[in-house]
């Protein structure tokens, strides 16, 4: 979703036909650019929840990953983005989830909009396959297109 201010109405019928509706307001800040100083690479990770397909709130990504984060950027890594393949796409194939690996990476950009030319991409457990996916460029109906240029310098 492009950054700004949105309005999203709620609204469900009940099993006795009652309706009840609400009105929430969301802001989609901006995804962090990499700064144009950088002498280290951005890296992005990827996780997924304990159990296949389930949704797992933003707030407990600190938790899954410890301080990783916070350990890569105090090592002078710029930026860390996480890539949440179980709310990005879920129930999807692991193909279709590797499309989206690469949809993701090439949103990030440097703060003048530039693309940035490589990325240190960490995965675990169907990240991994997920990651695989993406670089051998497998498809949904089982061709290959890999990706040219693939943005991954190094995986983890």
């Amino acid at each position: 979703m492009k950054p700004g201010e949105y309005t999203v109405t709620l609204s469900a019928t009940g099993a006795t036909g009652e309706e009840r509706q609400t009105t929430l307001a969301v802001v989609v800040k901006p995804q962090v650019s990499v700064p144009p100083n950088s002498t280290r690479l951005p890296c992005a990770g990827q996780w997924m929840a304990d159990r296949l397909h389930e949704h797992v709130p933003i707030s407990t990504i600190s938790t899954t990953f410890g301080n990783l984060a916070q350990f890569l950027v105090s090592d002078g890594v710029p930026v860390v983005y996480l890539f949440d393949n179980c709310a990005v796409d879920a129930g999807n194939t692991i193909e279709a989830l590797g499309a989206d690996l690469g949809a993701f990476l090439n949103t990030i950009k440097y703060d003048s909009g530039a693309q940035v030319p490589q990325i240190d991409l960490v995965a675990h457990s169907m990240g991994g396959l997920i990651a695989r996916a993406y670089l051998a460029g497998i498809q949904p109906n089982q061709t290959f297109l890999p990706p040219a240029p693939t943005l991954v310098r190094k995986l983890s």
